[in-house]
């Protein structure tokens, strides 16, 4: 039925949203202006960085954002 396909969606963006969140909020956090990611991928992350604090809040301001938006035009 069609809301079986709904609710299939609507899982699969939960989903993409829980894995986006994984992959890049670690990054994000100990991001500086002298580490590499690449370095901090491949070795490990020495710590948080207050640049990266601000960094995955901004992030995280976007994406609020966006959804905000997104909801505005749905109708109910």
């Amino acid at each position: 039925s069609i809301d079986g396909l709904f609710f299939g969606i609507q899982g699969f963006f939960l989903k993409m949203a829980f894995l986006i969140s994984i992959g890049i909020v670690p990054l994000l956090l100990v991001t500086d202006k002298g580490v590499n990611l690449v370095e901090a991928i491949v070795n490990g992350p020495t710590g948080v960085t207050q640049n990266g604090i601000y960094g995955t809040t901004l992030f995280a301001l976007v994406a609020f954002l966006i959804a905000t938006l997104f909801y505005g035009f749905y109708k109910e």
